[in-house]
């Protein structure tokens, strides 16, 4: 009897944790590991631009992975989603999608001050009326763009 027992709290614990662990995958998205750069795109188009940086930065953030890489090597959308990449090639990515989506795109580069803080990259999308700084998977910061009046 004792036996019995304790083999059904084991498979009762089992299927607990199974239930569990579903729901947490299921929770944080675990099929965005699996999104193509072409789905991403389709996701987040026809949006304006505050919309689009963030539908970018939250499908981003689902399979981010900060790993320092050689500014030598230039990884494709797959790479970067399986070993992850640093401020230049998250970057890079933003600005690829941003273009895809038919806003103006470039990246940032601060060199740094040696000892001080190192050298960082980040993207930046932008219309006729605003721009957005995307960094990674930090929160997107968006601005009016001034215009100067004659």
């Amino acid at each position: 009897m004792r036996l019995i027992y304790k083999i059904s709290i084991f498979f009762i614990g089992v299927v607990i944790c199974f239930l569990v662990f579903s729901s947490i995958c299921n929770y944080f998205g675990e099929d965005k590991l699996f999104l193509t750069e072409q789905e991403i795109i389709e996701e987040c188009s026809n949006l304006d631009l505050f919309d689009t940086c963030d539908c970018l930065r939250d499908n981003i953030e689902t399979f981010f992975i900060y790993n320092i890489t050689d500014d030598n090597i230039s990884l494709n959308f797959n790479e970067l989603k399986e070993r992850g990449g640093d401020c230049r090639n998250w970057a890079f990515l933003y600005q690829r999608l941003g273009v895809e989506l038919n806003f103006n795109a470039s990246t940032v580069k601060n060199d740094g001050v040696k000892e001080v803080f190192n050298a960082h990259r980040y993207a930046v999308l932008w219309d006729n009326n605003s721009y957005c700084k995307l960094n990674m998977i930090d929160e997107v910061k968006c601005y009016e763009i001034e215009k100067e009046v004659k």
